[in-house]
């Protein structure tokens, strides 16, 4: 639902966190450090938005789909699976 916290209310556990940040560095070539692995960085789609745009300023105010345009095929359809999934919830 609109109102679920991905970490909170445990929708996603540690080893999800572990792949996600692993995923999102990959898709959007940004260097996500310990220090920003925390719950509120990932409580929602768009705190992780917010991460993603701070960590990659050229980033900033670009939507989704321009996003996805960098990557090839295959790649577009898993980070906008992954999204679409958080976007469920």
């Amino acid at each position: 639902s609109e109102d679920s916290l991905l970490v909170e209310d445990e929708i996603i556990d540690s080893f999800d966190l572990v792949a996600l940040v692993g995923e999102l560095s990959d898709a959007f070539d940004v260097q996500i450090g310990v220090e920003d692995v925390t719950p509120e960085n990932f409580e929602t789609p768009e705190t992780i938005l917010a991460l993603i745009e701070r960590l990659a300023p050229l980033l900033q105010n670009l939507t989704i789909p321009v996003i996805l345009s960098t990557h090839s095929p295959e790649e577009q359809e898993v980070i906008g699976g992954r999204i679409l999934e958080m976007d469920k919830l």
